[in-house]
């Protein structure tokens, strides 16, 4: 890299520096981009909330601080610049699956919003080791390597188009839902998920609601976690579900594993 910005230098003079500026104050911006996409993650945990249920000085990184659950005050629609959202049907179901088994034709949700350190994650969607239910489960394997210097990685999962980039669609309506549950267990027993995240979307096409959970310390047996949705407005939901994970609760990395990931009535 300093070679290149030493050749055009020599090549444009005066007008090179400025160019080499301009590369450099670019390349940094880059760097901080999933920075950025961690801080929307995490915004409704590490700050203050009116509502009753949240905490206040919430530390996402250490592995030593009690499991806690944080939800994010109700933003009115009025308010909000949103793209009507889409019911998925007159009357919803009683379960709707963010993950059941792989490949899932019905699946309206998709892990793409990859964060962090993402290069130091493999991620197995259509796992065969010891599903709690199904034929499948999902697979991760940390590295904790800290490929991009950022200690952390993570995985929301969203609508088709992505909304962290504008995309054309909205969220669902899951108004109704009553409860996220999902089951979780560590390869070995130890490993530690810095947070669990329902919502959290912000932006043009931003999540109506939010909440919480973590740091959880898994064991090498299946779990079931439930996150209460009761309070939570969830009349435009764009992301259902994500987590991070970090090296400093994790240094030797972890592989986890997560199934059966749904709302309930």
């Amino acid at each position: 890299m300093t070679y290149k910005l030493h050749l055009i230098k020599q090549l444009l003079g005066t007008k090179g520096k400025t160019y080499c500026v301009y590369w450099l104050l670019f390349e940094q911006a880059m760097k901080l981009r999933p920075l950025f996409f961690m801080l929307v993650f995490m915004s409704a945990s590490s700050s203050r909330s009116e509502t009753p249920n949240s905490l206040e000085n919430v530390n996402l990184t250490s592995a030593t601080i009690t499991e806690t659950v944080v939800s994010t005050p109700i933003v009115s629609p009025s308010s909000s610049p949103w793209v009507k959202p889409i019911r998925l049907r007159k009357e919803l179901p009683t379960v709707i699956y963010v993950y059941h088994d792989d490949p899932d034709p019905k699946a309206v949700f998709v892990p793409i919003g990859f964060m962090g350190d993402f290069k130091d994650l493999h991620l197995e969607l259509g796992s065969r080791e010891h599903p709690k239910e199904g034929k499948t489960c999902i697979k991760v394997a940390y590295a904790g390597y800290g490929s991009r210097d950022y200690q952390w990685a993570g995985l929301v999962w969203e609508l088709p188009g992505n909304e962290w980039r504008s995309a054309a669609l909205g969220g669902y309506d899951l108004s109704g839902m009553t409860r996220l549950t999902f089951w979780a267990r560590g390869a070995q027993g130890g490993e530690i998920i810095s947070l669990v995240r329902m919502g959290g979307i912000i932006g043009h096409h931003r999540d109506s609601g939010s909440l919480s959970r973590g740091p959880i310390t898994l064991t090498n047996q299946w779990k079931i976690y439930t996150m209460d949705l009761t309070t939570i407005d969830l009349s435009h939901i764009a992301a259902p579900f994500g987590w991070t994970i970090n090296r400093l609760d994790n240094p030797n990395g972890a592989t986890f594993f997560l199934d059966e990931i749904r709302f309930e009535k």
